[in-house]
């Protein structure tokens, strides 16, 4: 430690030998009451916080304190995942993970993990069976799809209830990077919002018979509504629909559920104007939400939303996280955010900045790795 004046709690976290062997987080008493424990990233796309956070999971579930992965992800395009984990479906977990994830999960790490949740699942009543939902709703085209063939089945009336081609129109909403609501006719959108209306009062009428055809639904009303939200507010409102998610989740869960997604999102403190999921699940859940978030000093990693790579070298703020540490012994390092006051840390995602905690506020410990790279 370069600030002897600022006391720190470390663990250091065997995880990449036999995690159970050592003292895990999942050991730690802020857990033993959560309801969400949320495990974030700094970035994206970087291999040794996807298989960290797997063998996180994998502890959690041989301790008996979850059955859940939630992750950033649609929710609707992710029930594809639980059907290869649940034995409903043959295909490679390459496969499903093309179709069910966002592309910030490919790669063999989380293709493991599926296969061992399946693995697992094979032969156990479905009530001890693992799940991977989604929790984000940027696109209404997999919703849509859902919802539609399930009123196609329920009633008859069904297409003289949805506006001509509303359908089409609502599938294209949030299906592509350049996709913007607002570039189109006037009379398409208002095709739009009558749809969504239609689509609402016909799963209120038949839907009491789809245990979550509900939800799908409201995957679609939340992706309209971030589509039409303006540029400086979009965030907050996706924010808002994830953690509404998430509480949906845990009305069938008995369980603690664990969450993955970005540090931005599962951080406890609003930043500025914008409110994260765990802002508002920490107001809701006050005594049973808990964050940690990852974090890496220099390296190399994936680029989020372009080709290549970026590296990373020391930080020269002065409240960096990388200036508060010595490496005695093996990464990761488990630090109780309690122990600091406001300190930087990375933030890599649309753009390569950075964050600002504040204390435990932001987040209950801080996982942090020495390096980082694509491979």
């Amino acid at each position: 430690m370069r600030r002897a004046a600022l006391p720190i709690l470390l663990f250091i976290l065997f995880v990449f030998h036999d995690l159970r062997a050592q003292k895990p987080l999942a050991a730690l008493p802020e857990l033993q009451n959560a309801k969400v424990i949320a495990v974030g990233e700094s970035a994206h796309r970087v291999p040794a916080f996807v298989k960290y956070r797997a063998e996180l999971f994998k502890e959690f579930v041989h301790r008996g304190m979850t059955k859940t992965l939630l992750v950033e992800t649609n929710y609707s395009a992710a029930t594809v995942i639980n059907e290869y984990i649940w034995g409903a479906n043959s295909s490679e977990p390459d496969s499903v993970i093309d179709k069910g994830l966002y592309g910030i999960y490919a790669g063999s790490e989380m293709a493991d993990l599926i296969q061992w949740m399946r693995d697992y699942n094979h032969d156990r009543p479905a009530a001890e069976k693992l799940s991977i939902k989604g929790i984000d709703a940027q696109s209404a085209k997999v919703a849509t799809g859902v919802v539609e063939t399930f009123l196609r089945d329920k009633d008859p009336n069904f297409e003289k209830a949805i506006p001509l081609n509303g359908l089409a129109l609502l599938k294209e909403l949030g299906a592509s990077r350049n996709y913007n609501i607002k570039r189109l006719p006037k009379e398409e959108q208002e095709k739009i919002e009558k749809t969504v209306l239609a689509l609402r009062a016909l799963v209120n009428k038949h839907g009491s018979t789809h245990p979550t055809m509900h939800l799908h639904q409201r995957v679609i009303e939340q992706a309209l509504a971030f589509e039409k939200a303006n540029p400086f507010n979009f965030t907050n409102i996706r924010d808002a629909n994830m953690a509404e998610l998430v509480l949906e989740h845990l009305k069938h869960e008995d369980k603690p559920v664990f969450l993955w997604a970005h540090n931005g999102h599962v951080a406890k403190s609003k930043s500025g104007w914008y409110k994260p999921i765990g802002h508002h699940l920490k107001k809701l859940l006050p005594a049973e939400y808990v964050a940690v978030g990852l974090d890496f000093r220099e390296g190399e990693i994936r680029n989020t939303y372009r080709t290549g790579t970026t590296t990373f070298e020391p930080l020269k703020d002065p409240d960096w996280i990388g200036n508060n540490i010595n490496y005695a012994g093996e990464e990761p390092i488990l630090i109780n955010m309690k122990d600091f006051k406001n300190l930087t840390i990375r933030d890599i995602g649309a753009g390569n900045g950075t964050y600002k905690t504040k204390s435990n506020k932001s987040f209950d410990y801080l996982v942090y790795f020495k390096t980082a790279s694509p491979n």
